[in-house]
């Protein structure tokens, strides 16, 4: 379902398909469709609560680490022809590394070095991530 807009959970051979689903598993008798498949607005509603409490949890983990591993990935999508970039940080909490992607952004500018540092750091403030003392993993491209 990768890529898919959140109404297909409103297609009818979706609903088809949950609805044989429920039928085979459902052990406390008929399960009506409809109380358990909500619409795509209260899928993408509740996404939203889930990423504003993830977001809010990993602030707060973040707010810890006094220096950051940076790497990034550029990469263009194959149907859209936009250009994205990811960027993760790592960093080492309670003798683990931990490696935490803090977000995907659209980069269909032209992908200069300066364009690059620009979205990193925007990202890096949002989550309160620029430390002076950070280190960026870059490959060897000339805009890197």
């Amino acid at each position: 379902m990768c890529g898919r807009p959140f109404t297909v959970v409103e297609g009818d051979t979706f609903r088809e398909m949950v609805k044989h689903f429920i039928s085979i598993r459902a052990t406390y008798g008929k399960v009506e469709l409809d109380e358990v498949l909500p619409c795509s607005t209260t899928i993408s509603r509740q996404l939203s609560g889930v990423v504003e409490v993830e977001k809010a949890r990993l602030l707060q983990e973040l707010e810890k680490v006094c220096q950051f591993d940076i790497t990034t990935d550029l990469w263009s999508h194959d149907n859209t022809g936009h250009s994205y970039i990811t960027i993760m940080v790592q960093y080492v909490a309670e003798l683990q590394v931990q490696s935490k992607i803090l977000a995907t952004r659209v980069l269909d500018e032209r992908h200069t070095a300066e364009n690059i540092k620009n979205v990193v750091k925007a990202v890096l403030e949002e989550f309160h991530a620029d430390r002076p003392n950070n280190v960026f993993v870059t490959n060897n491209a000339s805009n890197m």
